[in-house]
């Protein structure tokens, strides 16, 4: 017997209301997730014109306590590494253990699944889908790296968003 899971226990409510607008996309017919948590959580989406912005979102995000998780398509990351760099903000590889002093991973978005971060700020949401080999995987990819935010989720984009999440 198969049981569908419909609630959901760590992703904000404002948040999984957003993502699961992918769902009739990637799994027809699958009931969306409804968040338990009485706290919505923080959510927005920002248009932006460059890398500057979207480290100005992870600064803001910094202001929280927690973690925070900066995930973008894989092809994304140097040119993120620079200008973070270049902003002053320390940053660590997945897996690598946060500190007091640096709290903000660099994620690739293929490397996202199972992780999660108090915040998050999502970088180009039309690259990460079209960094798969099709659409439906690439949405698939996008839905899993717009759950990873227990507390808040932040989206960037300076490119069109995906249709699916209009």
């Amino acid at each position: 017997m198969i049981e569908e899971l419909t609630a959901g226990f760590r992703v904000p409510t404002d948040v999984i209301t957003y993502a699961s607008r992918l769902l009739p996309h990637i799994a027809p017919g699958l009931t969306p997730v409804a968040s338990v948590r009485e706290n919505p959580g923080s959510f927005e989406v920002r248009q932006v014109t460059g890398d500057a912005d979207v480290v100005a979102a992870c600064a803001a995000s910094l202001t929280h306590e927690g973690s925070i998780g900066l995930i973008a398509a894989d092809a994304r990351i140097p040119a993120l590494a620079e200008a973070l760099t270049s902003a002053g903000i320390g940053y660590l590889a997945p897996g690598e253990e946060t500190s007091y002093g640096t709290r903000l991973t660099l994620v690739p978005a293929s490397l996202a699944k199972g992780l999660e971060y108090d915040y998050v700020v999502l970088d180009e949401p039309q690259a990460i889908v079209d960094a798969e080999p099709d659409e439906r995987t690439g949405l698939r990819r996008l839905y899993v790296t717009l759950t990873r935010a227990v507390s808040g989720l932040t989206v960037t984009h300076k490119a069109p968003l995906p249709e699916q999440l209009s």
